[in-house]
């Protein structure tokens, strides 16, 4: 790798980072304290089987959810949600080995993003909490001051993210070494923008595609020195 590129880490936030997806996590704290909400929402687990069957679209679940469960919500209310999750997700959801992983990208002058399908409304937070540089999410759509219709919701997902952080690149550095670490196989397109590519706790689906080279379980705290420098050595 030249000397003169700048390392850009990139990094997925549910089951990379994180030990759950965020947003079943966030509904469903909705839901506990909306218990009134429960009866419009009957029809999202149908939804979410089509979902994983491949008949619905990511973007299109996350709309009806979104729609379902927060909509109407003032400001203030989705405020108070946000700080309940992100002090949730630091406390009890975070993977052991990210925040190693995470500090030794920034020890080493690395320019950190996160990139993630996760809405701003709390991804905000939660990433100055961690220390990163840069984020790039999906923001909630309001209506007059309240969560309103999703129509429109520019998701950071799959392709769309991989084009988000293509345009942050083109936008903030003309010459970089990209490593991205994600779990899912969504995140393809980002793997293939990247320079090394690393599946964290990666999916069946990534190791079918062949993604699985520098493979890491984030569970395993004890060989992060180990990988961490393989990841460099790729990088050289």
């Amino acid at each position: 790798m030249s000397q003169q590129k700048k390392v850009v880490v990139v990094f997925d936030l549910d089951e990379t980072i994180t030990t759950i997806d965020t947003f079943p996590f966030l509904l469903i704290r909705v839901l506990a304290k909306r218990p009134s909400r429960w009866l419009k929402a009957l029809h999202l687990p149908f939804l979410y089987g089509l979902y994983l069957m491949g008949r619905y679209d990511n973007t299109k679940l996350k709309q009806k959810a979104t729609e379902t469960i927060l909509g109407g919500l003032e400001a203030s209310e989705v405020s108070e949600i946000a700080s309940w999750i992100v002090d949730a997700l630091v406390k009890s959801h975070l993977r052991p080995r990210a925040a190693w992983v995470l500090e030794a990208h920034r020890s080493a002058g690395h320019h950190t993003i996160l990139a993630t399908a996760s809405f701003d409304f709390y991804v905000g937070d939660l990433a100055k909490r961690l220390g990163f540089e840069t984020v790039l999410c999906t923001p909630l759509i309001w209506r007059n001051g309240r969560v309103g219709s999703q129509n429109g919701l520019e998701n950071c997902y799959g392709s769309e993210k991989a084009r988000r952080v293509r345009q942050w690149l083109d936008q903030s550095l003309e010459n970089a070494h990209i490593i991205a670490y994600s779990d899912s196989s969504a995140d393809v397109p980002l793997f293939e923008l990247a320079d090394v590519a690393v599946a964290v706790n990666g999916s069946k689906n990534l190791k079918r595609l062949g993604i699985a080279h520098g493979s890491q379980d984030w569970q395993d705290v004890d060989k992060a020195q180990e990988d961490f420098d393989e990841v460099l050595q790729q990088s050289m």
